[in-house]
C-alpha cells in the first residue's frame, strides 16, 4: 500500500482572491495519484478574524468540497482529515493543510518600529564591521562521497561569545565560483555538509557551536544553555540581550568570510528557511555585497498580528525587543532582490505575516506558493503558484 494524502484545486489562484469571494476547495483523496475513498472526512476551517467552523462529511466518493469566505484581507486555513468507521484518523495518511487569502496585496505589518530602530542595526553593523574576518579554526574532513570536493569544518572569529562555525566545501577543479551562505532552522544541531558542482557552499550551523559531535553533546545544549533560545520574553524585552543579535550578527560575518576566498567569483548569494531565512535576510542588510537573497518559509514576519485578530502559532511573545527582529520591520533596510516562497498551510511561519513581510521589501522581489505545504510537508501532488502582482 502506498502513502495516501490529498490534492487540491480551488476555484481561483489560492492568493488572489477578493474580500467576499467564495473559496471553494475541491479536496480529493489519493493513493500514488489515483482516487480512494474513505468512510469519513473531517474538517476545520480557521480564517483571521472570525470563529473557527469544524464539520465532517462522507468519504464515499473520496472528494469533499470546502467552501468559505474573507471579509477582511487575510487569510484562510484549511484542514481535511480521512478517517475509518471507528472514527480514527485512516493509517498511513497525511492530513489535507492548505488554505487561500483574499487581497493579499494588501496586508502590512502590525509590529510597531521602533523609533531607535535605524540607530540600533546601525550599531549592530559598526560592532560587526570592528570584528576582523579571521580564521580561529580549521579542520580538513575526507568524505569518500564527495572525492572531488575540499571540505573544511571552520570557525571564524565573530561578534559576541561565539564564533562562526559550520562547513566550507568548494570544488577541487580550477575556476572561481559563485559563494552560497546557508543557514539552520529553529533547534540545536550541527551545520550539514552540502557539496554542489561549481559553487562554494558555507553552511553554518546557528549557535557557533561545534560540528561533528555526538547527538549527546547537541541533546544536552538544548536541555542547559540554549533551552528555548530566542523564546525567553525577559531577554526578549530588551534587543540587546535577545538572543537573536548575535546569531543575526554571526550569519554576517560568514557573508563577510566568503568574500575573503581566492575562488570566488564575486556573486554571493545567501540561503535558508524559517529561522534560516531569518538569519539570511539579516545578513543581507548588514553585507551590502549580497547577489541574491533566498529564502523560503521566512520565520519572524509580523510577530504582534495575533492582537489584531490574525491566525498566529508558535511566535515568540510580542515584546519591546522583538520588534527588532521582526523581518517585517527589517524588510525596509533589504538592498538585495529576494526570492522568496511561501507555503499556504504552514502555521509555523504564517502566510499573513510572509506577504506583509514581502509586501514591504522595497527591491525587486519574486515569491510562490505551495498548496498543501505545511513548515516540514508538502503533499506529493502541492501545486505550485507564482505571486503575481507587481514585483517592485
Amino acid at each position: 500500500m502506498g502513502k495516501k494524502y490529498f490534492f487540491c484545486k480551488t476555484n481561483n489562484h489560492p492568493v488572489e482572491y477578493k474580500t467576499g469571494d467564495k473559496m471553494i476547495f475541491e479536496l480529493e483523496l489519493r493513493e500514488e495519484g489515483k482516487k480512494i475513498a474513505c468512510h469519513t472526512f473531517s474538517y476545520t476551517i480557521e480564517r483571521d478574524f472570525e470563529a473557527k467552523i469544524e464539520g465532517t462529511a462522507s468519504g464515499e466518493t473520496g472528494t469533499i468540497t470546502i467552501e468559505t469566505v474573507l471579509n477582511k484581507p487575510g487569510f484562510a486555513r484549511v484542514i481535511c482529515r480521512a478517517l475509518d468507521e471507528n472514527g480514527t484518523k485512516l493509517e498511513d495518511c497525511d492530513d489535507f493543510e492548505g488554505g487561500a487569502g483574499a487581497e493579499v496585496e494588501t496586508l502590512r505589518t502590525t509590529t510597531p518600529m521602533p523609533e531607535d530602530f535605524t540607530e540600533f542595526w546601525e550599531n549592530c553593523k559598526k560592532e560587526l564591521y570592528a570584528v576582523d574576518v579571521e580564521t580561529i579554526g580549521y579542520k580538513e574532513i575526507v568524505k569518500d562521497e564527495y572525492p572531488d570536493f575540499y571540505i573544511y569544518d571552520m570557525k571564524i572569529k565573530a561578534p559576541g561569545p561565539m564564533p562562526v562555525s559550520g562547513y566550507l566545501t568548494a570544488p577541487k577543479k580550477e575556476g572561481k565560483f559563485p559563494a552560497y551562505v546557508c543557514y539552520k532552522g529553529y533547534g540545536v544541531v550541527p551545520a550539514p555538509i552540502s557539496c554542489q558542482e561549481d559553487k562554494i557552499i558555507f553552511y553554518i550551523n546557528a549557535h557557533g557551536i561545534e560540528n561533528g559531535r555526538p547527538d549527546e553533546y547537541y541533546q544536552k545544549l538544548a536541555k542547559t544553555r540554549l533551552k528555548d533560545y530566542g523564546l525567553v520574553t525577559e531577554k526578549n524585552e530588551d534587543p540587546e540581550k535577545c538572543y537573536f543579535k548575535y546569531m543575526a550578527l554571526r550569519a554576517a560575518q560568514a557573508a563577510r568570510f566568503v568574500q575573503t576566498l581566492d575562488n570566488f567569483n564575486g556573486e554571493l548569494i545567501l540561503h535558508g528557511g524559517s529561522q534560516g531565512a531569518f538569519q539570511a535576510t539579516v545578513a543581507s542588510t548588514l553585507v551590502p555585497e549580497t547577489n541574491v537573497l533566498d529564502i523560503y518559509i521566512p520565520w519572524l514576519c509580523d510577530i504582534n498580528a495575533a492582537s489584531i485578530g490574525r491566525i498566529r502559532y508558535g511566535d515568540p511573545q510580542m515584546v519591546r525587543g522583538i520588534a527588532y527582529y521582526d523581518l517585517t520591520n527589517l524588510a525596509t533596510r533589504i538592498t538585495a532582490p529576494v526570492k522568496l516562497m511561501a507555503g499556504l498551510g504552514d502555521y509555523t511561519c504564517h502566510p499573513t505575516g510572509i506577504f506583509s513581510f514581502y509586501n514591504a521589501i522595497p527591491t525587486h522581489k519574486e515569491m510562490r506558493v505551495i498548496q498543501n505545504k505545511i513548515h516540514l510537508y508538502q503533499s506529493p501532488e502541492a501545486e505550485e503558484f507564482k505571486v503575481n502582482y507587481p514585483v517592485y
